[in-house]
């Protein structure tokens, strides 16, 4: 009796712990959110605005739908659903906050757990959980519409239910470690590595331990058939949504397609690719912690004992991004710019390097316990391991404090600034208040992948766009533009662009230098690299009538038609347009016979 009323006490001290972790998490997190906001960086990068607005386009589209979720993985998106229909978080970008501190706050709390699993001690847990939080990258990318601080908190779950199935052995834990490994792919593609690497730990770990052959394969196939759902969603929407399985790595918006024509030095090269990727690591969690975690990681792989085998299967999937994206820097899908590599003084992509946070945390937090555990248990040695401790944890808190201090304060997310600089927000937002102040009614077109700033801001409901997934309202006003769309939003074709965007911006490359769309068309805003177009009604009406078409059944000249029959309306038009333009053929054929020229349209509009 006395043994489980001591165990109770135990677990009500623990879940109060857990509890007020988990708000004080909260509290921070909030704080940060409206600290970032102030500053205007909440949607200061052009992946954040697209994030956000496949998360709208789900429920407020032309096409809503999963046909809306596109190709990045869709986690982020689906959590923030119920959040970016609410005007105000969606415009303000507030949504992302809203649905990813929580996810802070759980995976402060794994962390937590997952130490306290290795250690038996609060403490250990405490200051893992005060390390992930403290990063102002994570905290960065918590409160802003991105997928890095969701993919660590993941990373979390993933290790704490691997961790504990290693330890108690329970089927239970190891149909949730192949739950969040599901939801850990559908983070990121870099949660794709964990399906292999978990099978292998749980096959070495069920063959070391002798178990019967069927016994493995029974556990492999229920874990196996979870673990891979997320891979499963992804190749299917693929299929089903393009015919390419995958989709997600060939469509043309991808990183790999993307970044082809960009300076690649890492593209075939091992040591470079470590060199990025390892620079982009020590700026984002600061050199200190960095090299403690590796020294941290390589002298507890000599001095563990009994826990080995569980330390090196856990460190392995905290440290799993590490080497996918290794990987994708030598095959050339990716690239990471560091000031301190070439191109000098640029950064790009320089997140990549935040995913192994959660490994550099866990093997900090780890190594400090085996300490604090030797300077209690040796009585000769344990002044000088007392001291090397309290030197171990100074030099944690002070990179944490110093690396917050200048990231959100003295520079002011300066690396996220330089990340930034190349983008065309400052133009498109821009564009987008002269949309706002213009707009009346009818369809935009526009290519929503790049130009997911303007649909933020214009603050206009994103079922008035016509985007590219939105099949086939898109390809059709795409090919008869001043049938369907009232307004057109277009890159400058007089910008020097790269390649990449002249083949995908399918707008500009089609009518920018067309007389035909100038004539249906009035230029109402220029700048550098945007152009918008609204439609002349009357050209458009004279068209209509021309073809003999009414007025009041096409859509870019009915206020009131939200969605209309694709197929049907386009073929009624394509068809009348045909038969006027045979006829007009037929009669120039015959006017030419007689010496006369070709009839204008004014004429064959009297005839």
């Amino acid at each position: 009796m006395l043994k489980r009323t001591t165990q109770t006490t135990l677990s009500a001290k623990l879940a109060r712990t857990e509890v007020l972790l988990f708000a004080a998490v909260l509290v921070i997190g909030s704080l940060y959110a409206w600290y970032v906001y102030e500053l205007g960086f909440t949607l200061f990068l052009v992946d954040q605005n697209a994030h956000l607005n496949i998360s709208r386009l789900i429920i407020d589209s032309l096409t809503p739908g999963i046909s809306q979720i596109g190709f990045w993985p869709p986690l982020l998106h689906i959590l923030m659903i119920p959040f970016s229909f609410i005007d105000v978080l969606y415009q303000s970008g507030l949504a992302a906050p809203f649905a990813l501190v929580p996810v802070l706050g759980v995976g402060a709390l794994f962390l937590y757990k997952l130490l306290f699993l290795f250690t038996k001690r609060k403490a250990a847990g405490v200051l893992g959980a005060f390390l992930f939080v403290s990063n102002p990258y994570v905290l960065y990318y918590s409160v802003t519409p991105m997928t890095e601080a969701l993919f660590i908190s993941s990373l979390f779950i993933v290790a704490y239910f691997l961790a504990h199935w290693l330890v108690t052995e329970q089927f239970s834990s190891l149909l949730y470690l192949g739950i969040s490994i599901t939801l850990a792919g559908l983070a990121r593609f870099e949660g794709f590595l964990l399906v292999p690497i978990a099978v292998v730990i749980v096959v070495l770990k069920l063959v070391l331990q002798k178990k019967h052959y069927h016994e493995i394969e029974a556990l492999l196939i229920l874990f196996g058939l979870i673990a891979v759902l997320g891979g499963v969603f992804t190749v299917m929407y693929g299929w089903v949504f393009t015919g390419d399985p995958f989709a997600f790595l060939n469509n043309p918006f991808s990183p790999q397609a993307q970044q082809r024509d960009y300076f690649l030095p890492s593209k075939h090269s091992i040591v470079n690719s470590f060199l990025y990727l390892l620079y982009a690591l020590y700026h984002l969690i600061g050199k200190t912690l960095g090299l403690l975690a590796i020294g941290a990681f390589a002298a507890l792989l000599f001095l563990l004992r009994n826990n080995r085998f569980n330390f090196i299967a856990v460190s392995l999937v905290l440290i799993s991004p590490f080497f996918f994206d290794w990987f994708a820097l030598f095959q050339g899908s990716a690239l990471i710019y560091v000031p301190d590599l070439p191109p000098f003084g640029e950064f790009a992509n320089e997140r990549y390097g935040l995913y192994p946070f959660g490994f550099t945390v866990f093997a900090a937090g780890m190594f400090v316990y085996f300490l604090y555990e030797r300077a209690l248990s040796q009585r000769v040695l344990w002044p000088v391991t007392a001291i090397a401790t309290g030197l171990i944890m100074g030099l944690l808190f002070w990179n944490s404090a110093l690396l917050f201090y200048n990231v959100t304060y003295a520079d002011t997310f300066k690396v996220i600034q330089m990340s930034g600089k190349g983008s065309l927000i400052p133009d498109q937002r821009e564009l987008a208040l002269a949309l706002r102040g213009q707009y009346d009614y009818g369809k935009i077109l526009l290519m929503r992948a790049m130009q997911n700033h303007i649909t933020v801001t214009a603050q206009i409901p994103l079922k008035s766009y016509i985007v590219e997934s939105n099949y086939p309202y898109f390809d059709e006003a795409l090919e008869l533009p001043w049938f369907f769309a009232r307004w057109v939003v277009m890159y400058n074709p007089d910008i020097a662009v790269v390649e990449w965007r002249k083949e995908n911006e399918r707008i500009s490359a089609r009518w920018a230098n067309s007389d035909e769309f100038r004539e249906a068309y009035e230029l109402v805003f220029e700048n550098e690299s945007e152009r918008l177009y609204r439609l002349r009604e009357d050209v458009v009406r004279k068209k209509a009538a021309m073809i003999g078409m009414d007025a009041s059944t096409i859509p870019s000249l009915n206020p009131d038609m939200v969605r209309w029959e694709t197929r049907t309306v386009y073929a009624e038009i394509t068809g009348k347009l045909r038969v006027y333009y045979e006829g007009i053929m037929v009669k120039a054929d015959e006017a030419k016979t007689l010496g006369f020229e070709m009839q204008t349209d004014e004429d064959a509009e009297d005839n």
